[in-house]
C-alpha cells in the first residue's frame, strides 16, 4: 500500500501548470500520473493500483474537476481517494461549492510549493487512516 499512497495524479489541461506540478512532485518522491482533461483523469483514477490522490483543475475541460471529484465520490466500493481542486477563486461560496462537490481540499492558484506540498503529505495521511478504518471494519465483521 506506501506504493499506492506514494501515487499521484495531476489533472491539469495547461501544459506550463501541469509540468510543474509533475516536476515537484517527483522530486518530492511522488509517482505521479497526468491526464490533460477531465475523462482521462476519471479514467486513470478507476485503473487498479490507481492514485490516491488527485490534483484536479476546477476548470478542466471534458468533465470538469467539480464532475470528475462527485463521480469519483459515487463509485463506493472503490477504496478512499483523496481529491484536491486547484482553483483560482477563493471566493468562500466556491470553495464551499468544490467541497460540496466532494473535494477533500482546494489549492487556490497560484499555489505556494511549501503548502501544496505539506497539503500532499496531509492527504497521504488521510488515506493511510481511511485504509486502515476500512481494513479494520473488515476484520470486525469476519
Amino acid at each position: 500500500m506506501t506504493d499506492q499512497l506514494n501515487r499521484v495524479l495531476v489533472a491539469e489541461d495547461h501544459l506550463a501548470s501541469r509540468q510543474l506540478l509533475e516536476r515537484y512532485l517527483a522530486r518530492w518522491g511522488y509517482q505521479v500520473m497526468v491526464a490533460s482533461d477531465g475523462s482521462e483523469a476519471l479514467r486513470l483514477m478507476e485503473l487498479p493500483g490507481a492514485p490516491c490522490i488527485a490534483l484536479v483543475d476546477c476548470l478542466i475541460p471534458c468533465v470538469n474537476g467539480v464532475e470528475v471529484c462527485r463521480r469519483i465520490r459515487s463509485q463506493r466500493e472503490r477504496p478512499y481517494q483523496y481529491l484536491m481542486i486547484l482553483t483560482v477563486n477563493n471566493a468562500p461560496d466556491e470553495i464551499r461549492g468544490l467541497e460540496e462537490g466532494g473535494a477533500d481540499d482546494c489549492v487556490v492558484k497560484p499555489f505556494v510549493l511549501d503548502e501544496l506540498r505539506a497539503r500532499v503529505r496531509l492527504a497521504q495521511r488521510v488515506v493511510a487512516l481511511e485504509r486502515k478504518v476500512a481494513e479494520m471494519a473488515v476484520e470486525s465483521r469476519s
